[in-house]
């Protein structure tokens, strides 16, 4: 299991003990409290009780699940968000860096209208210095 997990998952199984234990001593709570009631009440009020309980049960897991999303979900939500996208921005990007190119192509070629090959120099040149200037500064791993 790695190491980052761990605090994670013990935090999972704390929230979910504390949940569980709550949960429990309020169903014998409601337990104890349905079997003292008079027993000489109607069925109507027995299944109005019943309904009642059943109904805070079922609120009762929906707020753990909603604060469990809360403190697990939410904080990851920016972060999967960026990562869906991440393809999106990249593919945006490149695209836009090509049209860039093919721009600063034509209007060099638009201006100097005699020489295409001097379009095909400045713009060979700008990109042969730009891959120097990458090339000198990249890390260097000793051997």
């Amino acid at each position: 299991m790695p190491v980052f997990a761990k605090p994670c998952h013990t935090k999972i199984k704390n929230i979910a003990v504390k949940l569980i234990l709550s949960e429990t001593n309020d169903s014998k709570m409601n337990y104890q409290e349905t079997n003292n009631s008079n027993s000489d009440s109607d069925d109507a009020s027995k299944t109005s009780e019943s309904n009642d309980w059943a109904a805070e049960a079922a609120d009762k897991i929906v707020a753990s699940a909603d604060t469990l999303k809360a403190k697990l979900i939410a904080p990851f939500k920016p972060l999967a968000k960026f990562i869906a996208y991440l393809p999106l921005i990249i593919l945006a990007i490149t695209g836009l860096v090509v049209l860039v190119v093919i721009g600063v192509f034509r209007l060099v070629d638009v201006y100097l209208p005699q020489a295409t090959w001097l379009a095909h120099l400045i713009v060979g040149s700008v990109f042969s210095l730009t891959g120097f200037i990458i090339w000198v500064k990249r890390p260097r791993f000793p051997n």
